[in-house]
This record gives C-alpha cells, structure tokens and sequence, in this order.
C-alpha cells in the first residue's frame, strides 16, 4: 500500500458517526491524514472527508479487542508512514431509562458496558503507544456523563441506573492521569475531555437535534487539547458545560 504523505496523523476511534465523526472530519479539515476506526461502517464518514479535499481511510474494528486495535494501528501507520495522535472516542452511551439497577444487573451486562468505553480506551491507548511519535504524540480521552467529584452526589442523582457507564467513563479520567504520569517522560501528552451537556447526535430524531447543540460545539475544545502545552494539559481532565472550558480541580 502506498503511504499518503501528511503532516500529522490522527486515528479516531468511535469514528463512524457522532462525536467520532465531528472530530475526523475536523482534524482532516486541518490538514491532518485521518484512519476512522468503527464497528460500524465507516464509508460515509471517510466520503465525506475526501469530497472535501482532505485525507481518510477507515478499518472496521473493535477496539476493545486487542488483536484488532493493534491491527488498526498498523494500518494507520502503513497507510501514512506515522501516528501523531489517538482520538478515545470509542463508547456505548446509555439510551432511555430501562437500564437496571445494580442489584438487578446482569454480570455480562456490566461487562459489555465497561468494556465497549474504559477498556476499548485501554486498550487502544496500548496498541498506540509504541507507534506515537516521542515530539508530537498526543491522547485525547473522551469522558462525558458528569462530575465524579463532590458536587455529584447533589447535582447528578438522576444517574441511577447508570452504574457501569458511570464507572466506565470515572475510570477513562483515572486512567488518563495514570497515563500521563507514565508517558510524560517520552513526550506523550495524554488529556481528556468531558462534555456535560447534552450533544445532539447526526444519527437522533431532529427534534432532539433541534433542541441541543451538536458535537461541532466541542471541536474548539478539542483542537485546543491537541495544541495545548504539556504542562497545562497533561493528564488533565477538562469539563465542557456549554458554555465554558475548565480544568477537574481534583485531577489538576
């Protein structure tokens, strides 16, 4: 396969559509040579890019498999010579209220929560690690669903119900502080962010969209994690509201 010739290089898990697919084609707008990795198809996303003159390409994988997220990798990099950054954005979102409660949950429930979130980010984070180049390497994690701090007893109660994505996205901001600590030496800056407002998504009924804003509102933010210091981002978490961008006191 002949490599493509870019500046900076970006794989984008979760990619297909949603958030994922705001991100790539935001990133690929910029300049930088996109791999869009999904279960689901990632043709129309990668489509979308290339009709608008920038470069992508899309493996179809699950990133909580380590077998495939090494193989995603691996073609991000024989496909553009390099991997600059690793966009976490891989996830399975809660839908309606008939979600159990912990005493009623099943164990493989649970488990295909936790894992389709925090161990699809640990796992990616693994197989893309050893490829980041040393000067340019970046992780952003995608948190979301609220504080975990004190304010959240308070002001987040409606989240029960909720038990394994809440815990699965707590342990993608851990994880990102533990990351950092342990990459920051290599010149990898690893950061999260965490929206905690509703985000319309491009696959939801428009009246949903016509009342919420849409994940464009989060690329600022994101392409700021990107080209932000070290020293200010790394191993941070970084709380979206809608209206402001600011650092998690208790991971600062």
């Amino acid at each position: 396969m002949a490599k493509t010739q870019v500046v900076s290089v970006a794989l984008v898990t979760g990619g297909a559509r949603g958030i994922g697919r705001s991100i790539a084609a935001t990133l690929a707008a910029r300049g930088m040579g996109v791999m869009v990795a999904d279960l689901l198809d990632t043709s129309e996303c990668v489509e979308q890019i290339r009709a608008s003159g920038g470069k992508a390409m899309g493996v179809c994988a699950d990133m909580a498999d380590p077998g495939a997220a090494k193989e995603a990798v691996l073609e991000t990099v024989e496909a553009f010579g390099r991997l600059d950054v690793l966009i976490n954005n891989a996830g399975m979102h809660p839908q309606g209220r008939g979600w159990p409660p912990l005493r009623e949950m099943e164990l493989e429930f649970w488990e295909r929560i936790v894992r389709a979130n925090l161990t699809s980010t640990a796992v990616s984070s693994r197989a893309a690690l050893p490829h980041l180049d040393n000067r340019t390497g970046r992780i952003v994690n995608m948190s979301g669903g609220g504080p975990w701090g004190r304010e959240w007893a308070s002001t987040y109660s409606h989240v029960a119900g909720r038990a394994p994505y809440m815990a699965a996205k707590a342990g993608i901001e851990i994880l990102t502080r533990v990351l950092w600590e342990e990459e920051k030496d290599k010149g990898i800056v690893v950061t999260c962010l965490r929206p905690t407002i509703r985000i319309a998504l491009d696959y939801e009924p428009e009246e949903i969209r016509a009342r919420h804003p849409g994940p464009g509102i989060l690329m600022p933010h994101v392409l700021w994690l990107l080209s932000a210091g070290a020293a200010e981002v790394g191993g941070r978490v970084y709380e979206f509201d809608g209206e402001r961008l600011r650092p998690v006191p208790y991971l600062s």
